[in-house]
């Protein structure tokens, strides 16, 4: 458990109920609001890998590319080998500008095992490279 948790006596069934509030905000583009949950639920439980990605995501759809970096690179810690966060830090390296980074990291991903990772990979690299 994570200290502020611990400090409110909650437990993951309070987390749960929160992720879920967020995700449903999220899902209906209130990203702004969905990103002070998603804030709020890795302090709660700061080693939790869905939330930082969930954060991270939030922070490429809002524009906010140097936080989403920066958030996707900690869900990478926790979560290393995750397509999605990958593919989610490969885009918002191309959006702020790095494109030969983020075509080179989504050139990994390509192959793949997860198809909708492996298609949207190549489609970006279609996209933006050259």
């Amino acid at each position: 458990m994570g200290r502020w948790q611990d400090i409110l006596g909650w437990d993951n069934a309070q987390l749960r109920e929160l992720r879920y509030i967020g995700y449903i905000y999220l899902k209906e583009g209130q990203y702004e609001t969905a990103r002070h949950l998603y804030e709020g639920l890795v302090l709660l439980d700061p080693n939790n890998d869905y939330d930082w990605r969930t954060l991270g995501a939030l922070y490429l759809y809002m524009n906010q590319y140097p936080k989403a970096i920066e958030v996707l690179n900690k869900a990478l810690e926790l979560s290393p080998t995750n397509p999605g966060a990958q593919l989610n830090l490969a885009k918002a390296y191309i959006y702020q500008g790095d494109r030969v980074k983020g075509i080179r990291d989504a050139k990994k991903l390509i192959s793949s095992l997860n198809k909708e990772v492996a298609l949207d990979a190549e489609a970006l690299v279609m996209a933006y490279e050259g």
